[in-house]
């Protein structure tokens, strides 16, 4: 199986150091291979990428395996490499055979991006793009109609994907929607001008995605080399608007770090193009305000979250069918709970969370977890345990299903909030729950 391996495009960075982990764990399960012929096999990758060889024992893999410890950086760069090396050998029957029944089938076709392979995961996972991606394949260049066949597939999928999205969570998509950005590369090398605009678009949406649902699933650093990626893509050919809109998760990605000034930069930075649809500046004004709430500027977060109100209400039937078309009235009367939250009113902050998911459309179910998760922390704020723990076990059923971390990070601030009522029963029976749930390991 001597198969070269681009060390370059290996990108350990991408996984987290529990990842490395899950990786040693599926590559076992999926080669069915004894620890001993692992430590064999990792040490001649070691030498085919002329990396120092190094003192790996059965002992190591163990404590992988077990979870008693994360591979290093290094190793994890071994591990991906031997995920490409057993990825490129795509004619052994067994392997393929043995993927399709792998327990860790997705988690190994997400790995592949980070082994720079991701053109294989529709080969071997049996993607509907399998059939477009043989096209490129061939030794030919693709006519203009398949390549124009194979735009609105992508085009057509996309939104797909995203209502998807709403409905299932991340963990689902992610080695489908890197595997057809795979795809979007390749037609690229082949297109002609005329196809070429519509590719670039794709480029940078389904990069933004990918960015995105990295993010909802916790993979930080994936997350932000992917929208890095989609904004690098979007200003390279000049559109202003998803420009704008990758400069809004750019934002959420600060607020996130703890960097207010600089994700209130960016939602300002979103707003500065003329050409922007009601959506997209909605929803940059919304995230403005979430960073002027955190400044404790309750006038003028106040007076963002009306803007970005008027501009759902007159959002045309194209602005809903282009990026950010979850941003509807409700996404924005939630957004100023949230808001208010921040502002410490959490009272008023609960009325609004209840009236909206009222309202709220059934196929938002992931993001119905999430504000279900806030409007928890909301009553625990307010004092109310009882409200608390029943809103909490509805967005904790909704993230076991969807595994957004989203959710699990309200769940994690849920669980501290809950902590004075110990001792009721049913609180502390609830917190136990949570525990593994939410556990940062």
């Amino acid at each position: 199986m001597q198969v070269s391996v681009r060390l370059e495009q290996i990108r350990p960075e991408l996984l987290s150091r529990e990842d490395g982990a899950e990786l040693a764990r599926a590559l076992l399960e999926w080669t069915e291979w004894p620890q001993v012929r692992l430590v064999s096999v990792l040490k001649e990758v070691a030498k085919e990428c002329e990396l120092p060889v190094p003192g790996l024992d059965t002992v190591t893999v163990s404590r992988w395996v077990t979870g008693r410890q994360c591979p290093t950086s290094f190793y994890a760069r071994l591990l991906l490499a031997l995920l490409a090396r057993l990825l490129l050998a795509a004619g052994d029957a067994g392997l393929a055979s043995r993927l399709d029944r792998l327990r860790r089938r997705d988690f190994i076709l997400r790995a592949a991006a980070a082994a720079g392979v991701t053109a294989l995961a529709p080969r071997l996972g049996g993607s509907t793009s399998n059939g477009l991606a043989g096209v490129l394949d061939d030794s030919g260049t693709p006519h203009a109609a398949q390549i124009e066949a194979a735009v609105g597939y992508l085009r057509r999928v996309f939104s797909e994907f995203d209502t998807a999205d709403w409905l299932l969570g991340p963990q689902l998509q992610l080695p489908t929607v890197a595997s057809h950005f795979e795809l979007v590369e390749r037609l690229l090398k082949v297109a002609g001008a005329g196809a070429r605009s519509d590719l670039f678009v794709l480029r940078t949406r389904y990069a933004e995605f990918a960015g995105w649902l990295h993010q909802d699933s916790g993979h930080w650093s994936a997350a932000v080399w992917w929208t890095e990626r989609a904004l690098s893509s979007a200003q390279e050919t000049g559109d202003q608007l998803m420009t704008s809109y990758v400069l809004v998760k750019k934002s959420q990605q600060a607020e996130a770090d703890g960097d207010v000034r600089l994700a209130i930069a960016y939602a300002r930075a979103a707003q500065s193009a003329t050409s922007l649809t009601a959506t997209v500046r909605a929803v940059a004004l919304q995230q403005e305000a979430q960073g002027l709430a955190l400044q404790q500027q309750a006038e003028e977060c106040e007076r963002k979250l009306d803007q970005a109100l008027e501009f759902t209400a007159r959002a045309s039937e194209g602005d809903q069918q282009g990026p950010a078309r979850y941003c509807i009235p409700e996404f924005v009367e939630i957004s100023r709970a949230g808001c208010l939250m921040k502002l410490g009113k959490p009272g008023q902050a609960v009325d609004i969370f209840q009236q909206q998911l009222a309202k709220l459309p059934s196929h938002h179910y992931r993001d119905r977890g999430v504000y279900l998760g806030q409007l928890a922390v909301a009553h625990a704020m307010q004092g109310d345990a009882m409200p608390a723990v029943t809103c909490g076990r509805q967005a904790h059923e909704v993230a076991r299903a969807t595994r957004s971390n989203r959710i699990v990070s309200e769940l994690r601030k849920l669980r501290v909030q809950l902590q004075r009522w110990d001792d009721l029963p049913e609180v502390a029976d609830f917190r136990s729950t949570l525990a593994e749930t939410t556990s940062e390991r």
